[in-house]
């Protein structure tokens, strides 16, 4: 018995054989699935920087022909599984599309035609041209009836105010390059802080508040619906920011109610006032918060048809470098170098074959899209 069951502890090592599906991605794959994915100001950047890599990427200028294929025939199998994988998801997404017996929303005919589509460039410039914070100001002043003098004055004094809306130098130095007086100066600056947006040209948090605070107590009718603007809380706010600033802005709400003798209420109506005040009054005017929106695709009218176009002049027309076999045949190359120059060619293959990928990809995608709408 206790030899029966020693034998059937016993290991034993045996070979099975087992029949599994397993889809695996190759790391070119996995590069591949990510380029069609960029947008097109993502796949220049991949595409300035793969030509800064490697030498045997060269652009395509204007003036010169190139071919729609310009990839070497040497086919890399994992781009063709690639190929498949999209056209089975793109297949999958047709097949999701609408019934042919359902009906669809009217065509609104506001659609642009080629004769309306302008320069792209042009087009994105315009778009995207903002105003600053000194235009904005400079405009105003413009309007404002001023002698000659009082002009440059308050032309140096917006000149330093900075994109948060707040003057940082220095009155003296102003008064002293512009040849006035300090009194001039603060006179012509009052004027400035008057303009829009309210709080511009305040030297510090505190003053900004003050101003906003009497432009907003001079339209009382603004928020007449939400917070009472009484006399006694117009008075409560003012004293709030003018003598008591640090326990303000260091939410030391408790020393705050006790300082003003007021209730909780009080205190929360004060707080919420203020919180709808603008800390950086040039906030709005900040051009680096801008972010341009480039079109991968447009899509224009022809008859009775829209047609997705992609938008090619943001990505620079590759090509491999031509001849670069011949380098191979050069007696003075080592292994190391050729060795590179195969590795540097095949990557390049690679890109070019990707990027047509990417264009044929995103083309088709849209035309789903737009079949679709």
């Amino acid at each position: 018995m206790a030899e029966d069951i020693s034998n059937r502890q016993r290991l034993s090592a045996r070979l099975d054989q087992r029949l599994t599906q397993k889809l695996a991605l190759t790391p070119q794959m996995r590069q591949s699935l990510e380029m069609l994915q960029m947008n097109i100001l993502e796949l220049q950047q991949k595409i300035l920087a793969e030509m800064t890599e490697n030498p045997l990427l060269e652009e395509v200028s204007d003036l010169e022909e190139l071919p729609e294929e310009n990839v070497t025939p040497n086919a890399d199998p994992d781009d063709q599984s690639l190929d498949e994988v999209m056209s089975l998801l793109l297949k999958r997404t047709s097949d999701h599309g609408p019934e042919e017996d359902e009906p669809r929303a009217p065509v609104v005919d506001h659609w642009r035609t080629d004769s309306d589509i302008v320069d792209p460039a042009v087009y994105e410039r315009t778009l995207f041209k903002r105003e600053n914070i000194t235009d904005h100001l400079m405009g105003q002043l413009h309007l404002a009836r001023l002698s000659p003098e009082d002009f440059k004055v308050a032309e140096r004094i917006i000149g330093n105010i900075d994109s948060d809306g707040f003057l940082r130098v220095p009155l003296k130095l102003i008064a002293k390059n512009a040849g006035v007086s300090l009194d001039k100066v603060k006179q012509i600056l009052r004027l400035v802080q008057e303009f829009d947006p309210p709080g511009v040209g305040a030297r510090d948090l505190k003053e900004c508040l003050k101003i906003q605070l009497r432009s907003l107590f001079a339209e009382r009718e603004v928020l007449s619906d939400t917070l009472p603007l009484s006399k006694r809380l117009r008075s409560l706010v003012q004293e709030a920011v003018d003598k008591h600033f640090g326990l303000l802005v260091g939410h030391k709400y408790a020393e705050l109610r006790r300082a003003l003798k007021i209730s909780d209420s009080t205190l929360k109506s004060i707080v919420a006032l203020i919180e709808t005040l603008e800390p950086r009054p040039g906030s709005a005017f900040d051009l680096e918060s801008g972010i341009p929106v480039v079109p991968d695709v447009y899509v224009v009218r022809r008859g009775a048809k829209f047609v997705p176009i992609l938008n090619e002049q943001k990505l620079p027309r590759l090509r491999i470098v031509r001849n670069y076999q011949d380098s191979l045949g050069v007696d003075h190359l080592g292994p190391k170098e050729r060795e590179f120059i195969r590795q540097r060619a095949s990557r390049a293959n690679w890109v070019v074959k990707n990027i047509a990928q990417w264009k044929r990809t995103l083309l088709r995608v849209a035309e789903v899209i737009v079949d679709y709408e």
